[in-house]
């Protein structure tokens, strides 16, 4: 099967209709099709014996502390030498892909240690380096979601597709100062979180300092990323929103209640809003979803209400409960979006706080 690539087309003219069409997604026309070339894993009768001696002669570079053997004269691990091995190795990324897929797709900061354990009965273990392995989930991380860079330029044909099928979508943009912004506020959460673990308060001095130093090691990185240009015009997607064609007359014959929840995904600085329904079965329906870049606050929570109440006003009733957890942006942008809906905590939530906060009741308050 071929895969969608775009490729950017050079028009020119003097004319403003030349880009009218245009927009800093490209136009849909630009989407193409084209075969990859596919790669022929290595013969079953092959041996790896024959080539060990080449894998041996590689230079020092590359090996590190973590992935060497100790040097024990009774032991049966290669010597010195040998050890030197991890430098080179004669195994092919692509004959790896196949047997750790399913992990890594799973879990796509899989570690080293643990692709190791499982590639351990197809291949030997010095002929496993970090920058093979790196590699490998790389090359698994793109085939499963695809690279921000080139996934950005499906969005057009996405936007079509969605209109052709009558769904009710959004998407948010923000401009270089808004993501900035958010990226400041992700980078200062986690290094407040660390602080906090090790037993450190910090003050807003240490908070600014933390920021301009983090801007300073990463200038190259933002301004390549356009975010470091403040006269710039273009607008950053930073969320698509989703409710089915079919959730505008499922929705109102659901039962009342509703639950609503947030979840950070495996890959990437993304967070999954969703709300869900429950039909006369018991059954549970899709009322809208919504993936925003950023993690779980009240800004995300107050444009997914927006959205749903937008769509399905039967939200908004005194007769409707939706369920959520403790967090304070989602209790927060349920008051002010949707003030007449019922918002019941859930309890499954509630005892996993208890257990945390007060250690199931014996700690203190």
């Amino acid at each position: 099967m071929g895969r969608k690539v775009y490729v950017p087309k050079k028009k020119k003219g003097n004319g403003k209709d030349d880009d009218e069409d245009r927009t800093i997604f490209g136009g849909i026309n630009d989407i193409i099709l084209d075969e990859p070339a596919l790669d022929e894993p290595p013969g079953l009768n092959e041996s790896f014996e024959d080539i060990f001696d080449e894998a041996i002669g590689a230079e020092e570079g590359d090996a590190d502390e973590d992935d060497s053997v100790e040097n024990d004269e009774k032991s049966d691990a290669p010597s010195k030498k040998y050890r030197k091995a991890r430098a080179k190795s004669p195994i092919k990324s692509r004959w790896l892909v196949p047997i750790v897929k399913t992990a890594v797709v799973e879990r796509p900061g899989l570690s080293n240690k643990d692709m190791r354990q499982i590639l351990k009965p197809y291949v030997i273990d010095i002929f496993m380096t970090p920058a093979l392995l790196q590699l490998t989930r790389t090359t698994i991380r793109r085939m499963a979601f695809g690279d921000p860079d080139d996934n950005i330029k499906y969005l057009p044909e996405l936007v079509r597709q969605l209109q052709e099928g009558g769904h009710d979508f959004e998407i948010w943009t923000k401009t270089q100062t808004r993501v900035l912004q958010k990226v400041e506020e992700m980078m200062l959460g986690e290094f407040t979180r660390l602080m906090k673990a090790k037993g450190v308060k910090l003050t807003q001095q240490d908070k600014y300092d933390f920021l301009d130093e983090w801007k300073s090691d990463n200038a190259t990185l933002l301004e390549k990323a356009g975010l470091l240009d403040v006269a710039s015009k273009t607008q950053f997607v930073s969320g698509i929103f989703l409710s089915l064609a079919q959730a505008r007359s499922t929705v109102p014959l659901l039962q009342n209640v509703y639950q609503a929840d947030a979840a950070h995904t495996n890959f990437g600085k993304y967070t999954l809003y969703s709300c869900y329904g429950i039909d006369a079965n018991s059954n549970t329906f899709p009322v809208a979803v919504a993936l925003i870049f950023g993690n779980e606050d009240k800004e995300g929570w107050v444009r997914f209400w927006e959205f749903v109440k937008k769509i399905h006003r039967c939200v908004n009733h005194p007769i409707t409960t939706v369920i959520t957890d403790q967090q304070k942006g989602s209790i927060e942008a349920m008051k002010e979006i949707i003030p007449q809906a019922v918002n019941f905590f859930c309890s499954y939530h509630r005892k996993e706080n208890i257990r945390k906060v007060v250690k199931g009741g014996s700690g203190e308050y």
